[in-house]
C-alpha cells in the first residue's frame, strides 16, 4: 500500500513539473529568437554544406565497419582454428603474428 502511494505522489510530482514546463516553453522560443550573436552564427552554419559532409561522413563510417567486420571476423575463424586443433591434439604452432601479416597481405 505505501508502494502505491509514493507512486502515486511520483506521477503527480511528474505531472506538475511537465504541466509547469509546458506553460513556460512559448516564452522562452519567443525571447531565443532576438538577432544578436547567436543569429549571425545562425546564417554562418545555414551557409554550411552539412548534408555533404553528413553522406561522405557516412560514407567512410560504412566502410570503416565493413573493414572492421572482416577484420574481427577473420579473427574469429583464426580462434576457432586453434580451439578446434588444439582439441584434436593438431596444433600447428602458427601465432596471431602471421594471422595478422597475412589479413595486411589480403588488405593491400
Amino acid at each position: 500500500m505505501y508502494d502505491f502511494i509514493l507512486q502515486l505522489f511520483f506521477l503527480g510530482s511528474l505531472s506538475v513539473i511537465v504541466y509547469m514546463m509546458a506553460r513556460v516553453l512559448p516564452r522562452v522560443v519567443q525571447e531565443s529568437q532576438r538577432p544578436g550573436v547567436f543569429g549571425a552564427v545562425d546564417r554562418l552554419l545555414a551557409r554550411l554544406p552539412l548534408q555533404k559532409l553528413d553522406d561522405r561522413l557516412g560514407e567512410r563510417w560504412g566502410k570503416w565497419l565493413r573493414q572492421t567486420r572482416l577484420v574481427v571476423t577473420k579473427f574469429d575463424n583464426y580462434l576457432l582454428h586453434k580451439i578446434n586443433s588444439r582439441k584434436n591434439g593438431t596444433d600447428n604452432g602458427s601465432s596471431i603474428k602471421e594471422l595478422l601479416e597475412k589479413v595486411n597481405e589480403e588488405r593491400q
